[in-house]
Order: C-alpha cells, then sequence, then structure tokens
C-alpha cells in the first residue's frame, strides 16, 4: 500500500503506466488529469474549455509547450471560429477577431 498525498492508504499500481485521456501517465493508483481553462470576457473568472479543445490543445502542449503558433478550428453557435494559442505567453487570440484573453492548462490526481 502507497499513501495518498492525505495520509491514507492507497493500493499501489505496479504495472506500467498507461496514458490518461489527458496524455499523463497514470501514478500509483491514482490518474492525472489535465484540463485547459480561458478568462471570461469580464476577465472574472475562467471557464473550462469543451473537452474536444482541451484534448487538442493538451496533444499540441505535450508536442511542444513552447509553441507559439496552435491553431484550433471550431464551430461555436453554429458559427465557425478559429483561435492561434500561444503556450509561452498562456494567451489565446481570436484570428477573426483579434481579441485575446489568458488560458491556462490545469492538472489534478484523483484516486482510484
Amino acid at each position: 500500500m502507497g499513501l495518498s498525498p492525505g495520509g491514507i492508504a492507497m493500493p499501489i499500481d505496479y504495472r506500467e503506466p498507461r496514458p490518461s485521456p489527458g496524455g499523463i501517465a497514470m501514478p500509483l493508483g491514482g490518474i492525472i488529469q489535465t484540463y485547459w481553462v480561458y478568462e471570461s470576457d469580464d476577465g472574472l473568472e475562467y471557464k473550462m474549455f469543451d473537452q474536444h479543445i482541451s484534448k487538442v490543445l493538451d496533444l499540441a502542449y505535450i508536442k511542444d509547450p513552447n509553441n507559439t503558433n496552435v491553431e484550433v478550428n471550431t464551430i461555436i453557435n453554429g458559427k465557425p471560429v478559429s483561435w492561434i494559442f500561444n503556450f509561452v505567453n498562456m494567451t489565446q487570440t481570436n484570428i477573426n477577431t483579434g481579441s485575446r484573453r489568458r488560458i491556462f492548462r490545469r492538472s489534478h490526481q484523483s484516486y482510484i
């Protein structure tokens, strides 16, 4: 048995690490989940990206965390939207409007 950060006994997984949905290895009986958030228009809170956008961002970030030109295209409310993500400055820029906001990569570990 291993100990969780809270000191609770947790089973240790001795198998080879497997990729999680966010692309991070599963350590010692837990799973690290990664997601991305963006600054709201009023700048007062952060909201989670849709799961498919988060996955695209995470795969690009794992491949090259210094990438400053990751283009993501999607449909929001029936309209096409294109963004450029800069992982160095952690910003998202709307290609059509030029508006820019902050983004963050978040992760947490959950135990089985």
